[in-house]
């Protein structure tokens, strides 16, 4: 096994290209540097002194430091490696390489979540690198999240020869298709030999990259022993040490040269066709109650085109959390807390829309999911780009396969008279009156979690990152996040919706935004994941933790099982009496337990300020906290019904026109 390297030895330098070019007109198999062979640490190897073995090392080398060039210069900036033996030709090509920084980390799984982290909002993955045996199978979770939210990840899993595999030789496992369906593409790469076909290595590298935009890739890539790095340091005469002469065609010479990838991929944006913007304003120009639906989105250009499209319709809109269109400067169509107004059935048949546009992925809300089932609309457009099903309780009438600003582009110039705006536009400002005027209420509310929520916003300064975490944390934030306020980054990880690995998707997020970020996060989601804890004191920007700690599983608090079944607490619940803050700090993490929720905006501040990672933990009553929620949805749907009917032109029987 190879000894991992430090956090101050993760990056080092290679020679400059000039260097490498200047070393290809070393002879072919000259030893490094010109030496003798003897000196190179394959060559004085008791076993690997063998011609061949060298040869073996040296491919192995060739190879590995081919597809960390290829990545790099196809803008793959991070590598994320769990430590092993197998895959020292990659670790230490990565190792070696000016542009890529080299991030160690022991577990797996916490590996392969900080590289999920690092992927998302990003235009190309981050690289998880592991050895052998199981130590790629830690990494599925990441891959299912990664595949449900089309987040960026790229697997690089070294492997044994195929000589070795199903021979019961050790550290051997099956990993063809480990991840099964749940990958975007996988290949197994042979193991590299004299007769190494570059391009098609390169070729394999850049195909991976390009298909991990959208999701997960998993390279398995063979090798045999010897492993150490043998050759030339320089790229160039490395390869010239590997192929013959006729070997180095002009293609590879020339992509020695050059600074760019073998094969240059250019990502399109899906534009609509005619007849698909001819038939989404058929649907929307039928409409007398319109509305929008955005859910989560991560790219700053969709949430961007997000806001024109809201905008340009006017139609009143339900933001997601993880939209961006939620936090930060109001968005005049955006109705905050509508998630709580629907428990006034005058505000659900009041909006009840004939026509939804829903852009974006998944809601937290189930409450609007609900409304919708229950009022299902004539027309229910779907704007969303690849071919993945988004259509829970089937009512989607039209889908179009497009990326949002492509569409809203190609919608004002085939309509340059102006989108449709519906008959509600024209109540827009009065529902977000209503909605306004309900948000006002909601900081008279009891409950230190739901304070909890509103004080984390707003501790919140401007450029900063908010990472809810998944179960009760986002649902909080969701429902009584304050609208106003800095402009702030928001992600969640809604694609599987698991609590697992979100302290290392927060500490990977920070570093690919480069601003600090803070995560909200319940007791179980810690404690799942406090061996991502270690991570933070290497990772700058840095993460500031805030665990809300009742105890157990408050969200199973929200469901029936909890008076139906006599084993709620230990079963469901998982009721403990375990402390975050002495875990923290046996992790080389500084933490302190706050009196209440009003101390969090101040400790917050101060956790930002310091620069370094921080852990705050607000300890409540699982109990009460049911309670409060209990009642604030009540209090909410009181308030939202007695606004409606001081301002009864919105109160209109379901059916009519507003």
């Amino acid at each position: 096994m190879s000894e991992p390297a430090t956090p101050g030895e993760a990056t080092r330098l290679s020679d400059t290209a000039q260097g490498e070019r200047a070393a290809a007109t070393a002879p072919a198999g000259a030893a490094p540097d010109g030496g003798p062979a003897a000196s190179h640490p394959v060559a004085s190897h008791p076993v690997a002194s063998h011609p061949a073995a060298v040869h073996t090392a040296r491919c192995n080398t060739l190879a590995g430091r081919l597809m960390v060039e290829e990545l790099a210069r196809l803008g793959v900036r991070h590598v994320v490696v769990a430590p092993g033996s197998r895959s020292t030709p990659l670790v230490d090509a990565a190792a070696r390489h000016p542009g890529v920084t080299l991030h160690v980390v022991v577990d797996e799984r916490v590996a392969a979540f900080f590289a999920l982290g690092l992927g998302r909002g990003a235009d190309v993955p981050a690289a998880l690198v592991t050895t052998s045996g199981s130590a790629m199978g830690h990494a599925l979770p990441a891959v299912i999240e990664a595949d449900a939210s089309n987040v960026p990840l790229l697997l690089i899993s070294a492997d044994r020869p195929p000589e070795l595999r199903d021979t019961g030789a050790n550290q051997t496992v099956d990993q063809v298709h480990l991840f099964g369906r749940r990958v975007r593409h996988f290949a197994d790469l042979p193991c590299p030999d004299p007769d190494l076909r570059v391009r098609a290595l390169l070729t394999t590298v850049d195909h991976a990259v390009a298909a991990a935009r959208t999701g997960p890739v998993h390279l398995n890539c063979a090798f045999r022993k010897p492993l150490d790095p043998a050759g030339p340091p320089g790229l160039a005469a490395l390869l010239a040490t590997v192929l013959s002469s006729e070997g180095i065609d002009a293609t590879l010479r020339a992509w020695l040269e050059s600074k760019h990838p073998f094969t240059r991929w250019y990502a399109a944006r899906r534009a609509p066709t005619g007849a698909a913007l001819d038939a989404t304003w058929a649907a929307l120009s039928g409409a007398s109650r319109g509305f929008v639906i955005v859910g989560g989105i991560d790219s700053a250009a969709e949430r961007e085109a997000a806001r024109t499209l809201v905008a340009r319709l006017g139609w009143p809109t339900h933001a997601d959390l993880a939209s961006g269109l939620r936090l930060g400067p109001s968005t005049p169509s955006v109705l905050p807390h509508h998630d709580l107004m629907l428990a006034s059935p005058a505000w659900a048949d009041a909006l009840a829309p004939d026509v939804v546009v829903r852009i974006g992925g998944p809601l937290v809300s189930a409450a609007v999911e609900r409304w919708l089932a229950a009022r299902p609309p004539t027309h229910h457009v779907v704007l969303r780009a690849g071919p993945r099903r988004q259509d829970p309780d089937h009512t989607v009438t039209l889908r179009v396969d497009t990326d949002l600003a492509a569409f809203v582009a190609a919608s004002d110039a085939r309509y340059p008279t102006g989108w449709p705006r519906s008959r509600s536009a024209a109540r827009t400002p009065a529902w977000h009156a209503v909605a306004a005027e309900v948000g006002a209420g909601l900081g008279a509310l009891q409950g230190d979690e739901i304070a909890a929520a509103r004080g984390v916003c707003a501790a919140l300064p401007a450029g900063a990152g908010l990472w809810a975490a998944s179960s009760m944390a986002v649902r909080l934030l969701d429902a009584f996040a304050p609208s106003g306020g800095a402009p702030v980054d928001v992600a969640a990880a809604r694609g599987a919706s698991g609590i697992d690995g979100l302290i290392a998707q927060a500490a990977g997020w920070s570093v690919q935004r480069g601003s600090p970020v803070v995560l909200l996060v319940g007791d179980l989601a810690a404690l799942h994941d406090m061996g991502s804890l270690a991570l933070l004191r290497d990772v700058q920007p840095h993460v500031v933790v805030v665990v809300v700690n009742n105890g157990g599983g408050g969200i199973f608090s929200l469901l029936p099982i909890r008076e139906a079944s006599a084993a709620f607490e230990p079963a469901f619940a998982a009721a403990h009496d375990q402390g975050v803050v002495p875990v923290a700090a046996a992790l080389g993490v500084p933490a302190r337990g706050v009196g209440g929720p009003a101390a969090l905006p101040g400790a917050i501040a101060a956790a930002l300020a310091e620069g370094a990672p921080r852990l705050v933990e607000l300890v409540t009553d699982r109990d009460a906290a049911h309670t409060a929620w209990t009642a604030a949805r009540e209090a909410v749907a009181s308030w939202t019904t007695r606004h409606l009917q001081t301002q009864h032109p919105l109160a209109q029987p379901p059916g009519t026109t507003t």
